[in-house]
């Protein structure tokens, strides 16, 4: 159902109420064109504000239910704010900006999301089909122009702070993986999938391109540090990790007798064993392998002036990691 009241048509004013089970919001810039009797992009004459209420919404490749939001149109923009509304099995609440001036539209949104299933987002707005799942709390500020995934994954610009309290990522097992790079004494999980108990950070993106500083990655028995790029378009990965295994899970898997001590993984003061590694490859088949440099700083910092030999034996140890080995 549609209430609507409109006043001084030299300029028209509009007030609205719009309430359906479902609606587009192409659909709702349809109502919001420029006026073609104007030259270049002049924006429209009409300015409106209203309610809108529906059951379902179709936001470019995004699918939100029971919308309750406020409209203003000006100047060729149209703002809900505020927005609530469910999205893939959570709440969304927030604010929306489309510009539509350009030929593609340009939308912003500053929101917050909780407990979104975070398979069912990753799948509208990118290529990353199936690869992470798990309900995701998050604070984003973003801007992009609908199209398919791929393309819309590519107009990405803006910043998102993540928060999962449990998930999966379907790919790899990191656990096997880091066994791999480090030579785990006789250790295999089992398992082709990484199950995390927390996953935390910040991503700043600029044209589909996601880098961060700070993510950090849970398992039951170890604890990742990431940064890196990730490029959300062509899936591609740039990362560096740092791995610390607790104590117990270290002393499962071999300790300081592991076939990769010394080059893959070090041991800290605690016992605790540290893996550093990079990640390149993409999403769906990563790339996990030892990084020497990070193994090369690590010892660097474990130097103690108080003790020449140790000194002479961690510079000799790195250098050794940089030398070419012979047949």
């Amino acid at each position: 159902s549609v209430d609507c009241r409109i006043s001084n048509f030299s300029r028209p004013v509009v007030d609205f109420n719009l309430a359906s089970d479902r609606i587009s919001i192409d659909e709702v810039r349809a109502l919001f064109k420029d006026d073609p009797n104007q030259a270049g992009d002049s924006p429209a004459r009409m300015t409106a504000s209203g309610s809108l209420k529906a059951a379902t919404v179709q936001v470019a490749e995004l699918t939100l239910t029971q919308l309750t939001a406020t409209a203003n149109y000006r100047d060729g923009h149209l703002v809900l704010n505020p927005l609530s509304a469910s999205l893939y099995g959570g709440r969304h609440s927030g604010s929306m900006d489309i510009d539509m001036r350009p030929a593609k539209p340009i939308y912003s949104i500053n929101s917050h999301l909780e407990r979104i299933e975070s398979g069912s987002l990753l799948a509208a707005v990118t290529s990353l089909k199936g690869i992470v799942s798990g309900p995701m709390n998050s604070n984003l500020n973003l801007n992009f122009s609908p199209g398919d995934p791929i393309d819309l994954a590519r107009s990405l610009n803006g910043k998102i702070n993540l928060n999962f309290a449990q998930g999966r990522i379907a790919s790899f097992s990191l656990i096997n993986e880091l066994g791999r790079v480090a030579k785990f004494l006789g250790f295999d999980s089992g398992e082709n999938f990484t199950q995390f108990t927390s996953l935390t950070g910040d991503l700043d993106l600029k044209n589909g391109q996601a880098s961060t500083q700070n993510l950090k990655l849970d398992l039951a028995n170890l604890t990742a540090s990431i940064t890196g790029n990730m490029n959300l378009a062509d899936q591609t990965l740039d990362l560096k990790l740092v791995s610390l295994l607790d104590k117990r899970f270290s002393e499962q898997v071999g300790g300081n007798r592991i076939g990769g001590f010394m080059t893959a993984a070090l041991a800290n003061s605690s016992g605790n064993l540290m893996i550093p590694a990079s990640i390149k490859g993409t999403f769906a088949k990563p790339l996990i392998a030892p990084d020497p440099a990070a193994i090369a700083k690590l010892k660097l910092q474990s130097f103690s002036p108080k003790d020449p030999k140790q000194m002479m034996d961690s510079v000799n140890s790195v250098i050794d990691l940089f030398k070419k080995k012979k047949p």
